[in-house]
């Protein structure tokens, strides 16, 4: 069994790994809904992905 501190390191990596995991996700979902709406997500500048996710979470 490990010590206290040992424990506390692991609790951290492993909420990294969950996020990491949760914005991979995030970006699949991402480039799939653009490549559907005839964008290419890799060739979209920050500011038109920022637009590109600003009108998803405004659609009815």
């Amino acid at each position: 069994m490990g010590t206290d501190a040992e424990e506390m390191q692991v609790q951290p990596r492993e909420a990294q790994a969950h996020r990491d995991e949760r914005m991979s996700l995030g970006e699949t979902q991402l480039r799939r809904l653009s490549y559907e709406r005839g964008l290419d997500w890799e060739r979209l500048s920050e500011d038109e992905r920022e637009e590109f996710e600003d009108r998803l979470l405004h659609e009815e």
